[in-house]
């Protein structure tokens, strides 16, 4: 899978294609059928370190390109009955840690797991649903390997989630 590049001017560039332009003058954006401001409340966690100025640089990035970002920190209770399952957010910011084996981020995705909250996006593909369902059950890692990459490639044109970045940590096991 190859990565979609970082590019503010490319960015730009699609809004303006799609009618999301700033007709007012104002540094914001509007949408092309109501006139409304893009404006986006950000949630983000208190616990994480990163998370704030992770913040930072997505609200200037958007920014630069017309699009306002509201900043709200909030403790994890807070954050988890604003998320998971009322979804009452534009954007959040989560960190995920996990094993070596796929299945536990892969799961995250099922429809399963939306009533549950573990499904943070509210994602639900049966196609994705059945991949997961029969990779579960593969022994021949090999054969699995095809299942899981198709679920990735799933998952990364559908776009449920951006990852921003991967910690580099070490596990042993």
């Amino acid at each position: 899978i190859e990565d979609v590049a970082f590019d503010l001017q490319a960015a730009q560039q699609t809004l303006d294609n799609a009618g999301y332009v700033d007709s007012d003058g104002n540094g914001l954006r509007e949408t092309p059928d109501s006139n409304k401001p893009l404006s986006f409340r950000l949630l983000i966690p208190s616990n994480s370190s990163a998370a704030a100025r992770e913040a930072e640089m997505i609200k200037n990035w958007l920014q630069q390109i017309g699009i306002e970002i509201k900043l709200q920190v909030l403790d994890l209770a807070a954050l988890k009955a604003a998320c998971c399952p009322a979804f009452d957010y534009d954007m959040l910011l989560r960190e995920q840690e996990s094993g070596p084996d796929p299945g536990f981020l892969l799961s995250l995705l099922t429809s399963a797991q939306v009533a549950s909250g573990l499904n943070e996006t509210g994602y639900s593909n049966p196609a994705y649903d059945s991949l997961y369902e029969q990779q579960a059950t593969i022994i021949d890692q090999k054969q699995r390997r095809q299942f899981v990459w198709q679920m990735q490639e799933m998952a990364f044109h559908d776009r449920p989630y951006i990852v921003l970045y991967y910690d580099l940590a070490i596990q042993a096991f």
